[in-house]
């Protein structure tokens, strides 16, 4: 048994002694798994971007007068979503979460934030992009 572990070291040792040789096919489950995330992440970036576009061209139509009661409507919408889903938090609650909880966020809030920031967003509310009609 003693010979055995002995012939097993040694080859090991013989292995480690010899050069490294890169192979960039050969990748770890670790890998696979990080670019698997990376995927994922960015399809429901996409699905996130395509969405918010769509909205944003559908609320366009309407002009001068009209964006007053559209955009008090996304607020109220976007409101009830956070009061039935959940309150997802002030930016600075977020921040703290990911400075002093080692980056850990409920996600459970997700879906809330989500839908909103869709909504508040695409109607041209705070920090949302400027309605066609602004000059």
């Amino acid at each position: 048994m003693k010979l055995k572990r002995r012939r097993k070291l040694v080859k090991y040792l013989n292995i480690l002694d010899q050069p490294i040789r890169f192979n960039p096919f050969v990748f770890s489950r670790i890998f696979l798994l990080w670019a698997l995330l990376g995927l994922i992440g960015g399809v429901i970036a996409g699905v996130y971007w395509i969405t918010l576009e769509f909205l944003t061209h559908k609320l366009t139509v309407f002009s001068d007068w009209q964006v007053i009661p559209v955009m008090a409507i996304c607020g109220f919408l976007a409101g009830l979503i956070i009061h039935l889903i959940g309150d997802p938090g002030e930016i600075h609650l977020i921040v703290n979460n990911i400075r002093f909880n080692k980056g850990k966020l409920d996600p459970k809030n997700n879906p809330s934030m989500i839908l909103s920031s869709l909504l508040c967003v695409a109607s041209g509310g705070s920090l949302g992009q400027k309605p066609l009609w602004y000059k």
